[in-house]
């Protein structure tokens, strides 16, 4: 099974998730983020797109080909630091961001750490309690945007 039918696996007929690996795959995940975060959020694009993106493992989810939902995991010592998660407005509500959230648990590399956390908009913060995942802290602000810490301890 390759990496692509690993993280596919269950997902419904014309879903795939894959880890983008080319320049093509790439620029899908860019465009997504800029298209939510900077256009429809406001987030300023030197913001959004930044440095962390170089040492990241960039991960997209299509529908027939087209790209619909991204993510990144930044490999932390103690954690997989899970981020800029998003969906295309068009499929919003689809289940695709759930469906990425479990996809990448199901790599080796998230299983060994198996520490998840991310920074959760608070207005997404249900979203990830769904998929499992605890918030902590108080609230702060990150582009803006009211955030708070979440985790999720893998078994």
């Amino acid at each position: 099974m390759n990496m692509t039918e690993l993280l596919s696996a269950g997902l419904p007929s014309g879903c795939t998730v894959e880890l983008a690996e080319d320049q093509a795959s790439l620029v899908d995940c860019l465009r997504l983020r800029v298209e939510v975060f900077v256009v429809e959020q406001g987030v300023s694009p030197a913001i959004e797109l930044d440095e962390a993106d170089r040492d990241c493992t960039h991960v997209l989810l299509r529908v027939d080909g087209a790209p619909c939902a991204a993510l990144r995991l930044l490999w932390e010592p103690h954690a997989v630091h899970v981020g800029r998660l998003v969906v295309k407005k068009a499929v919003r509500g689809g289940g695709y961001g759930r469906m990425l959230m479990q996809a990448i648990e199901r790599l080796d590399r998230v299983r060994a750490c198996g520490l998840l956390q991310l920074d959760a908009q608070c207005q997404a913060i249900g979203f990830y309690e769904h998929c499992g995942y605890r918030c902590y802290g108080p609230v702060f602000q990150d582009a803006g945007i009211p955030h708070r810490k979440c985790e999720k301890r893998l078994g």
